[in-house]
């Protein structure tokens, strides 16, 4: 019985326990972990919302963040942030609830201790205070999107890849009145990528191929950490027609792609006028492209692509032989096989880049001596060689009806409109007819400014030919600078017919500047291997006697200052083959010998234009100030030498001999004549029409501002030249320069360029509205420090006040004919050239090339050295000059009965 009682009281007490305890499926409908994540804040970043990894049935339902953000709602350096995480149960699990743990570590935020706002069955907040570090991102590629330029469509804006950057974009280009975009015409889009926080974001972009426009990689203007600037040259846009088609089929479609230059990359954008009918795609260029991949001169590329109809357009392209008017820039383009359904065909042509005819070809670049000895050529025909024989004298005769009256061979030498004597180097003339009673033969030989060989048959009448050069041409000793440009001249002449060369018939004296040298045997074979760089003519002279003064540029010895005379060497009494002995050299002035010893005399001063107080005359009428030129040798100016204070004692002398006056004396006598009607003379003056020896520089321009010595001339004519805002750039120009002061310069620079003002971009600055901003941005000179701002007073560094020019120089090349020299990088002659920043090593390299900006030292540049107004001015007034520095094309001149003028047809290079 006993044992039976404790049996069911046993029984009975489990039964109790058991109902106390819960059951296992309610065990799990409660929570009592979670676990919440989120994007630490970071500097540059938008807040995110947070979300939650607990369990399935769980979720965020709300993300509350506390704290200073900037002004772009995004996170700021050294701030504390406090993150508020709602966390509920999801709607499908709502037999669920939460059961507030005992233990910390059971609520987290990103693995940390979360502290617990609120508590409920249905609702968890949860909150944590993170503080943020600056996490600087690098960005190494980036993507805009940009909708291409269509018929009077205007300009949209842009979308981009990062939201760490602002992106603004400027369109080039020729618009309708109405601000649209014109059919035909060409735009780029000019794209400025910077960073909102340049703390925390980094633009390591190291070219154009990772910044993409549309997909297709751009050209790199300028690149920095904090901001990169590129363009993309999109096609001519194309024309709104309606579309061509019979029976269904697209007949007819006109294609358009940007025109291919030299040093430009290719353009991956065709245009077609059917743009609601068909799309491009694939479009691809092939060919030799150069290491930074752009066209190179005078090759041939093929550019291929794909045309689709786009879906839904119930026309299909036709196949076989049918009559199809398919062009591209006007010309028929190549169709290949379409798709089996009609709807594709692939298309191609192929494209030789040339240059614009303002353009100068620098694919070859010749050295100075290379230049001299580059062929004469036009439309790429050589004309070195002319042989006048009488063949060809017959034939010119008759087609251009030369008269008898004239001497037929000179006639031919005259006509300066036929290639082959315009650009003639090496001449035979073998015309016996013209000996005959044609006395002028040889005169013409003046006007050939390229002769450089004269081939006289033994049947020409040498005599007559010398003669004739010799008085026409007026070679020799009056310093006559016309005849052949060379100087260089030789004529050569039978040695069977003239065995000892060629004597005066008036007493043997060589009266001629050229050289004779004798030729064997047939004059064609002699011609012949001369042209192939035999030796063929030989000296006659066997006895040089050196006394012959002949003044010539292939005999000077020593190049005249303001204080000696050009020094020439003797030639050769009998042939006239130059001396060249420094100890042994005569000069001459004006036509007087003097001896080369002598250097007491002035010769020549050659005056150029400085304004400075040592320099001033006086004013006009007008109030203008007059100045008196400067001789770039000695520093006298007109003045001075009109007063006669330029000659010692020992100059007065030898001028003015025994006059009975002293020096003294004689300044009295020319002062009181410069005060009472010389210097009234002088001050009438103007800008227009000064005084010869005289210059005047408007009133109203002249620089009062505080001004270093060493910079004082180059600052008055940047003044001159309309450079200058003299209220904007303030009274000291010895202080370092702000961005919109330089802003100033750098677009009054370009508009005097371009000879027109620059259309100003819209403002989206809220820190200034000035106009020079306005222009400059609308350039490409500059960009603002963000998308908001311009800091307008900050100042420049040398590298950046560079950076500012070269950008306002391209803007000029790009929007005019202007072109500048290639040049060779001298950078690395200086000790600091390294320290340039990537975006500033182009600009600095070529302004220093040119020399318009120099070291601060022999070994030193000083790139990020600060700029003064002072120095900025000089480099934008040195700037005027860019395009007339280094090598350029070499220019025909013309005579048109009053002047000479430049005709620039040609393709040859000189050293400027």
């Amino acid at each position: 019985m006993k044992k039976t009682t404790r049996l069911l009281c046993l029984m009975l007490c489990l039964v109790l326990l058991i109902g106390v305890l819960p059951t296992a499926a309610y065990a799990a409908d409660y929570i009592n972990k979670i676990t919440v994540t989120v994007t630490e804040p970071t500097v540059g970043d938008k807040p995110a919302n947070a979300k939650t990894s607990s369990t399935a049935s769980t979720e965020v339902i709300k993300t509350e963040w506390s704290g200073e953000l900037d002004e772009n709602g995004r996170f700021k350096a050294n701030e504390q942030y406090t993150i508020t995480v709602t966390v509920g149960i999801k709607e499908e699990y709502d037999e669920k609830y939460f059961q507030k743990s005992t233990n910390a570590k059971n609520y987290t935020i990103n693995g940390n201790n979360a502290t617990v706002v609120s508590h409920s069955r249905s609702k968890v907040v949860l909150s944590y205070t993170f503080k943020s570090v600056i996490a600087v991102k690098e960005i190494k590629n980036y993507s805009i999107k940009v909708t291409a330029p269509q018929a009077d469509t205007a300009p949209k804006n842009t979308s981009v890849s990062n939201d760490r950057c602002t992106c603004t974009i400027q369109w080039l280009g020729n618009f309708n009145s109405d601000g649209t975009f014109k059919v035909g015409e060409q735009y780029t889009a000019q794209c400025t990528i910077t960073a909102i926080d340049p703390a925390a974001t980094k633009l390591l972009i190291t070219s154009g191929d990772k910044l993409t426009i549309n997909g297709y990689p751009s050209e790199m203007l300028s690149s920095s950490e904090a901001s990169v600037t590129i363009r993309y040259h999109f096609a001519p846009v194309a024309p709104k027609v309606a579309t061509a088609s019979e029976e269904g089929e697209v007949r007819a479609a006109q294609f358009f792609y940007a025109p291919a230059y030299c040093g430009e990359k290719p353009v991956y954008d065709v245009s077609v006028s059917q743009s609601d009918t068909l799309t491009i795609s694939n479009v691809a260029w092939s060919g030799t492209f150069d290491e930074n991949g752009c066209f190179i001169a005078k090759n041939t590329y093929r550019l291929t692509f794909d045309v689709t109809v786009k879906d839904g357009v119930n026309l299909t392209i036709p196949k076989g032989s049918i009559a199809r008017k398919y062009t591209v820039n006007g010309s028929p383009l190549s169709v290949g096989t379409t798709s089996n359904s009609g709807k594709v065909f692939s298309a191609s042509t192929n494209v030789t880049v040339d240059l614009p005819p303002t353009v100068t070809d620098i694919t070859k670049v010749f050295t100075l001596e290379q230049a001299d000895a580059v062929e004469n050529t036009l439309n790429g025909e050589k004309y070195r060689d002319l042989i006048l024989d009488n063949a060809t004298m017959k034939k010119y005769i008759e087609e251009y009806r030369l008269t008898t009256t004239w001497y037929p061979v000179d006639e031919v030498l005259y006509m300066d409109e036929l290639p082959e004597v315009m650009y003639v180097t090496r001449l035979l003339v073998d015309y016996p007819a013209d000996n005959d009673s044609y006395e002028g033969s040889g005169k013409a030989l003046d006007y050939l400014c390229n002769i450089e060989e004269l081939w006289l048959s033994p049947d020409m009448d040498v005599e007559q030919w010398l003669g004739n050069i010799a008085e026409e041409s007026k070679f020799g000793y009056d310093g006559s600078d016309r005849g052949p440009n060379t100087w260089d001249f030789t004529v050569y002449i039978s040695g069977e017919k003239y065995p000892n060369g060629w004597k005066s018939k008036y007493g043997g004296v060589y009266p001629y500047n050229f050289r004779i040298q004798l030729y064997d045997g047939d004059v064609y074979t002699a011609f012949e291997k001369a042209g192939k760089g035999e030796a063929v003519g030989r000296d006659w002279c066997t006895k040089h006697e050196y006394t012959l003064k002949r003044v010539a540029t292939d005999r000077v010895m020593k190049q005249a200052t303001c204080q000696n005379a050009t020094w020439y060497c003797y030639s050769c009494a009998h042939c006239g083959k130059p001396e060249r002995n420094i100890n042994h050299v005569f000069k001459t002035y004006f036509g007087l010998d003097n001896a080369a010893t002598d250097v007491t005399g002035r010769i020549e001063h050659s005056m150029t234009q400085v304004i400075d107080a040592k320099h001033l005359v006086g004013k006009n009428a007008d109030g203008d100030l007059v100045y008196a030129e400067s001789c770039i040798w000695c520093g006298a100016n007109e003045m001075q030498v009109t007063l006669v204070q330029d000659l010692t004692e020992a100059q007065y002398k030898y001028y003015y001999g025994d006059n009975g006056l002293s020096q003294k004396e004689y300044q009295a006598i020319i002062k009181e004549a410069w005060d009472k009607s010389i210097l009234p003379r002088i001050l009438t003056s103007t800008i227009e029409d000064p005084q010869i020896g005289y210059f005047v520089v408007a009133a109203d321009k002249v620089v009062t501002a505080k001004t270093s010595s060493w910079a004082a001339g180059e600052v008055s004519w940047a003044a001159q030249n309309d450079l200058l805002d003299a209220a904007l750039l303030g009274k000291d120009y010895t202080k370092n320069i702000t961005r919109l002061q330089f802003c100033s310069l750098a677009v009054k620079l370009a508009e005097r360029m371009l000879g027109r003002e620059i259309t100003p971009a819209a403002n989206t600055f809220t820190d200034t509205d000035n106009i020079y901003v306005l222009k400059a941005v609308a350039a490409g000179i500059t960009t603002g420090t963000s998308a908001t701002t311009f800091s307008p007073n900050n100042t420049l560094t040398r590298e950046q006040m560079a950076t500012f020019i070269y950008r306002a120089l391209i803007y000029v090349r790009e929007n005019s004919g202007i072109r500048y020299t290639v040049y060779d990088s001298k950078l690395g002659a200086y000790t600091d050239g390294k320290s340039i920043s990537s975006y500033a090593t182009t600009p600095m390299a070529f302004l220093n090339a040119l020399g318009i900006i120099k070291g601060k030292t022999d070994t030193t540049l000083v790139p990020k050295g600060t700029c003064t107004i002072q120095e900025a001015i000089l480099v934008a007034y040195r700037s005027l000059s860019a395009d007339k520095i280094g090598w350029y094309q070499c220019v025909d001149w013309y005579w048109d009965g009053v002047g000479y003028f430049i005709a620039p047809d040609k393709e040859w290079f000189i050293d400027s």
